[in-house]
């Protein structure tokens, strides 16, 4: 995480509509890897190593899923809006809300078999 940044695990809830369809919200953080800048001026040649993490953003992501069969969503569309660390991600009006994204995404059903539990 300090070398590269990483978003949080999503939080959220989701909605079955009466056509069928499922809306669902999620709601991360993205955190970025900083430089403590005292310790290390800008005349370094290489650059510094992080030390710490930064609050980039929340996300508030939501999306559109028909239920294909008992296995399979798919997403149909979704939309993000970011939020700036000093705003409330479960305001639904804050942040910006950014194009609809028609990218269609099949989520298959990962079954959890016991056989590696079992497995000696």
């Amino acid at each position: 995480m300090l070398s590269f940044g990483l978003g949080t695990p999503s939080i959220g809830s989701w909605t079955c509509r009466k056509d069928g369809m499922l809306v669902v919200t999620q709601i991360f953080a993205i955190y970025v890897p900083t430089t403590d800048a005292i310790n290390h001026p800008l005349t370094v040649p290489s650059p510094p190593p992080p030390v710490d993490l930064f609050l980039l953003q929340h996300n508030r992501a939501t999306s559109l899923f028909a239920v294909t069969d008992a296995d399979t969503l798919t997403r149909i569309e979704s939309r993000n809006r970011p939020y700036d660390p000093t705003q409330d991600p479960t305001d639904p009006n804050g942040g910006v809300l950014r194009p609809l994204n028609t990218n269609v995404v099949v989520y298959k059903r990962l079954v959890a078999p016991d056989a590696d539990l079992l497995a000696p």
